[in-house]
């Protein structure tokens, strides 16, 4: 059936994004407004210096850190996580809007409604520091993304079908569970739907399900199925991070970061921060 098959794709992406995504290891969380990040890979002393630019106001969590690849070319790459709003807010119209197309068939604004979501920017970005081109086959690939979320890329971040090795025919994953990337220099963000978020879950006060959430820059991808194709995937060692840095924003401090299951991992082949 369609259906079982569907399920079957999405235990394979999460399989994928349990091998590729950083996994948190036990921290604890310096609770002022900058956390306080795990020791990166030290950069080389040939590196480019690049200086990331202030967060917006409304920002509550900020990550960055340097890419190098195999061929020299660098990128520094960041994370941005905007303040939450609730499924019936003003603000939160042109994400509703993006989820409803991008999901269409999977999940709509009424349901989206009914299932009291709040809505969540992310941006992200990635800048050429120095001459060497970044090379075309080495995506970055993003977080969050995958159940309970639902999840729309605009701009430069794509998000894509890649299947496992082993993926039967009729296999698929629902285009609000696909992972996002980069696949070189460019900006973009994702906007993210959380269930419940705009009332609250469990202990979770309102809006803040965000904090809950891990966000991060993967290098080292598994090989799969992409658009009925083989994708190659990306091994390890081909791109390094190093310069790893995560930080809370006051306002971010005041919206529930860090949770209590708030961790760090910062290690060559990705960085990750967030609940786990």
């Amino acid at each position: 059936m369609r259906h079982s098959k569907m399920l079957a794709a999405v235990t394979i992406a999460a399989t994928a994004a349990l091998l590729t995504a950083c996994q948190p290891t036990a921290t604890t969380p310096d609770k002022s407004s900058s956390s306080s990040p795990s020791p990166s890979p030290s950069t080389s002393d040939s590196q480019p210096a690049y200086t990331f630019p202030a967060p917006p106001a409304d920002a509550v969590l900020t990550l960055t850190g340097m890419a190098t690849a195999d061929n020299g070319a660098v990128l520094a790459l960041s994370v941005t996580v905007h303040s939450s709003w609730t499924f019936d807010s003003t603000e939160a119209a042109a994400a509703n809007q993006a989820i409803s197309a991008w999901c269409q068939g999977e999940v709509d604004s009424s349901m989206l409604a009914d299932f009291k979501a709040s809505f969540t920017t992310v941006d992200y970005s990635a800048v050429q520091v120095g001459t060497a081109a970044w090379p075309s086959d080495l995506p970055i690939a993003l977080t969050p993304f995958g159940q309970p979320l639902y999840v729309a890329a605009t701009g430069d971040v794509a998000q894509l079908e890649i299947l496992s090795q082993n993926a039967s025919p009729g296999d698929y994953i629902p285009h609000c569970l696909q992972q996002p990337f980069l696949q070189g220099v460019g900006s973009g963000s994702t906007y993210v739907a959380i269930s419940g978020d705009s009332v609250g879950t469990g202990n979770t006060p309102p809006l803040q399900g965000w904090a809950g959430l891990n966000y991060g820059f993967n290098t080292v991808i598994p090989a799969g199925t992409l658009k009925g194709q083989p994708f190659a995937g990306v091994p390890a060692g081909r791109a390094t991070l190093t310069e790893c840095k995560a930080t809370i924003t006051s306002l971010g401090s005041s919206s529930g970061a860090p949770s209590a299951n708030w961790k760090e991992n910062f290690q060559a082949g990705g960085c990750s921060v967030g609940g786990s």
